[in-house]
């Protein structure tokens, strides 16, 4: 009798976790992150165009001059809800997305340490805060440096895009940040800013 009932629960059980999978797989037919796939030429074409989507949300640029008007950047309106700008600092939070930008421009005053003494000098430094990261991609593209990594936190795992763009004999270094499971979507996007970015200001 025992073996029975046991036997009854084991298969309850199973059937249970059977629907519940069928369910998810129903609901991934729907869901845009599982179903749409964006390539960063894409996403600069859009960036440029003024208009792109991401999944489901619809992003509208314009160029703005930032840093003193010093620096030009694709700036994504009615998304941020936190702006704040000064003559060498910038920052960019959208609480409701999950992304900030932090920037900051710095005269170029000293031989710059090529993109690996770079990123090793990011590592180390963040190293310090106890803050271990994940290098994912390194590049450079004309005048502009950038690598991206992945990061753990409290509130969970992050994606980033740090920058570096030299430009009449100053340097503007900046991150860009998302959610770590909104990497192929906004992260990438983010990099593609990064790519516009650097044309604005040749």
């Amino acid at each position: 009798m025992e073996i029975d009932q046991t036997i009854a629960l084991l298969q309850r059980e199973y059937r249970g976790r059977e629907e519940k999978e069928e369910r998810q797989r129903e609901r991934d037919l729907y869901d845009p992150k599982k179903n749409v796939t964006y390539t960063l030429e894409q996403l600069i074409a859009g960036i440029k165009s003024g208009e792109q989507y991401i999944y489901l949300l619809k992003l509208l640029f314009e160029t703005r001059a930032v840093l003193d008007g010093q620096w030009e950047l694709p700036f994504i309106l009615d998304f941020f809800d936190v702006e704040n700008y000064d003559k060498e600092n910038l920052l960019l939070v959208s609480n409701l997305q999950n992304v900030s930008l932090a920037a900051m421009s710095i005269p170029v005053e000293i031989i710059l340490l090529p993109i690996e003494g770079w990123i090793s000098r990011s590592i180390k430094a963040l190293k310090k805060f106890n803050l271990r990261i994940k290098v994912v991609k390194t590049q450079t593209v004309n005048q502009m440096d950038y690598f991206c990594y992945e990061l753990p936190t409290s509130e969970g795992p992050v994606y980033n895009v740090q920058f570096r763009i030299i430009k009449n004999e100053q340097m503007c270094v900046g991150n860009f940040c998302c959610k770590l499971d909104d990497k192929e979507g906004m992260g990438l996007l983010m990099e593609a800013m990064a790519y516009v970015m650097e044309e604005m200001n040749r």
